[in-house]
């Protein structure tokens, strides 16, 4: 879930960046927003639009060179809103700021962090580590079923627990693997790029799974959709599926074992009998199975989210410590991402844009063009920033179809990994010296075709 690619990088390789480019990049971005919006959409006649319209190209182009931190660009946001929305004078507040800044309560926001804590505590009682173990032993010693176990391991983990944190765990996991493989197999890699591609792409199974998913529902419950946790994984889930079974073909044909068997010994120890194994292992349990059956007991999956939330906090499990530890720059960006949706939707931006760019075409091809949009551009920005740009105006554009102009959206955006730099699991994979740059390549664009042509294929026909 964390969206930085180049913050997950540096995690494992230590580089400094200089002050300098970072400012040139910051005040060009300014620039540049500032002359498109004045010089080439000239909206002087709109003024409200022309406000909103600079603020989501400078928050375009800052989370696209991340001059400054992504999370960061949400405050610039929030405080743009407050201060330069209604008009350009900083004395005048804008009278609606409370329902902008209220976004950061929102019921999203309350899933995400309840999604957090499960994974805060999966991680302090290793029970992702014991659960990894426990499934990948179960698929076999023939390396297809290895890469299977791994990948199926990975994918289910990345629905519930951040990929960033799955991919890390995951390499640590699968270290007994490589141990046992020469270092010309090239089966590494297919371990390698397995990880990568599973984390990504089942992203897409729940709400909780990828960020953009998360903008997703919030714009759908502005145009007054209820889109519920297991209506998000009847779509989301086959999509997984289908595309890790696509990257697992194409691994294996690509980089085949020199090995006919790989036994995994089970080196990592776990303490399961103890209090805190025991209590994480019922809370995942039970808080997954309300948030899959929400419309049956008629609990919303927001309020399910504070099972893990005090119950984790008030058994000791997780400490002050520990909550530090959640990833909120992520929750911070989600609320970016949403409040430049607001925005977008209330100074009524997207009639303009829709004037400027006319939805004459079919709407299938409206679809394949989104798609493809969302996807390359998740591959050079942060996936969380691309659909809070992008589902608004989607919406806009197809307004009789915003749910499938989400879907869409959110869901192409978890197709992206072309380079290093397109998922933080690309980074960390990447980081490890193991995979070269090119490897990414053919891996990328597949993912990307198959999984832009599914994606269409599925929304267009169900919805």
């Amino acid at each position: 879930m964390n969206d930085s690619r180049f913050a997950a990088l540096r995690h494992y390789v230590h580089k400094s960046w200089s002050t300098r480019p970072k400012v040139i990049l910051f005040f060009s971005s300014l620039i540049l927003a500032f002359v498109i919006t004045k010089y080439v959409f000239n909206f002087d006649d709109y003024e409200a639009q022309g406000r909103a319209l600079f603020i989501l190209l400078l928050a375009a182009f800052l989370w696209t060179t991340e001059a400054i931190p992504v999370f960061a660009v949400s405050f610039l946001i929030m405080g743009y809103s407050i201060y330069f929305l209604d008009d350009w004078r900083w004395r005048t507040i804008n009278p609606d700021w409370q329902e902008y800044i209220s976004q950061w309560s929102g019921p999203v926001m309350w899933l995400f962090l309840g999604g957090f804590i499960l994974a805060e505590g999966a991680k302090k009682t290793k029970f992702d580590v014991y659960f990894s173990q426990l499934v990948i032993t179960r698929f076999g010693t023939k390396p297809s079923l290895v890469l299977l176990g791994v990948m199926f391991t990975t994918g289910v983990l990345s629905m519930f627990i951040s990929n960033t944190a799955t991919a890390v765990m995951m390499l640590s996991v699968i270290q007994p693997v490589l141990a046992r493989l020469d270092q010309e197999d090239p089966f590494r890699k297919a371990l390698l790029l397995g990880i990568a591609a599973s984390a990504t792409v089942c992203g897409m199974g729940t709400i909780i799974g990828s960020a953009p998913n998360a903008i997703a529902v919030g714009n759908m419950a502005e145009n007054g959709i209820d889109f519920s946790f297991l209506d998000w994984m009847i779509v989301g889930v086959p999509l997984s599926i289908f595309l890790s079974l696509v990257s697992w073909f194409f691994l294996l044909k690509k980089y085949p074992s020199a090995k006919p068997e790989i036994p995994y010994p089970e080196k990592i120890k776990v303490k399961k009998k103890s209090f805190r194994f025991a209590v994480v292992s019922i809370t995942f349990g039970v808080t997954v199975l309300l948030w899959t059956t929400s419309g049956l007991h008629g609990i919303p999956v927001s309020v399910v989210a504070f099972l893990p939330i005090v119950g984790l906090t008030i058994t000791g499990i997780l400490n002050a410590k520990d909550i530090r530890k959640i990833p909120w720059d992520t929750l911070i960006l989600i609320v970016g991402g949403l409040i430049l949706g607001d925005i977008i939707r209330k100074t009524e931006l997207v009639d303009l844009l829709v004037s400027v760019f006319p939805a004459d075409g079919s709407y299938l091809l409206l679809f394949i063009a989104m798609g493809l949009i969302a996807s390359v551009t998740s591959n050079l920005m942060s996936n969380t920033a691309a659909a809070g740009i992008l589902i608004p105006i989607a919406s806009a554009m197809l307004n009789t179809y915003p749910l499938q102009a989400s879907l869409v959206i959110a869901l192409c955006c978890s197709t992206a990994m072309f380079l290093p730099i397109s998922t933080p699991p690309n980074s960390i994979v990447y980081s490890t010296g193991n995979i070269e740059i090119k490897e990414f390549r053919p891996l990328g664009a597949i993912v990307a075709v198959a999984g832009i042509t599914s994606i269409i294929a599925l929304v267009y026909f169900i919805f």
